[in-house]
């Protein structure tokens, strides 16, 4: 069992870091479209604004689960084997449940990149 407290914790510091990530994605976005001749119709310029919707829901989400773990104490346990389980991403799982063991994880930031 584990802290509910921390476990809280421990999903706002996930969602700070994707918002991290989103910011970066947004910057190299933005830098792509800076760079090159490429006309950004209104409906995509809306779609890159959802960008910024995105990083403030992360961040408002982040903060609502730190505001939550405020109120618990490290009494109240949780079983978070089932939802460690359900993750796929090795290294999210391994943030998330600090009893993880550290031969079965996998690389920090992996994935295929389809346009390249």
């Amino acid at each position: 069992m584990t802290s509910a407290k921390q476990t809280l914790e421990a999903v706002s510091s996930e969602l700070d870091r994707t918002d991290v990530y989103l910011t970066r994605l947004e910057d190299v976005l933005v830098a792509l479209i800076q760079t090159t001749e490429f006309e950004v119709t209104p409906e995509q310029k809306s779609t890159l604004q959802e960008i910024d919707l995105l990083s403030q829901t992360l961040q408002g989400l982040s903060k609502y689960l730190i505001s939550l773990a405020s109120e618990l104490g490290d009494e109240t346990k949780v079983n978070i084997g089932p939802a460690i389980a359900a993750l796929s991403l090795a290294a999210m799982k391994k943030r998330l449940d600090k009893s993880a063991d550290l031969n079965e994880i996998g690389e920090e930031i992996s994935g295929k990149v389809d346009m390249f």
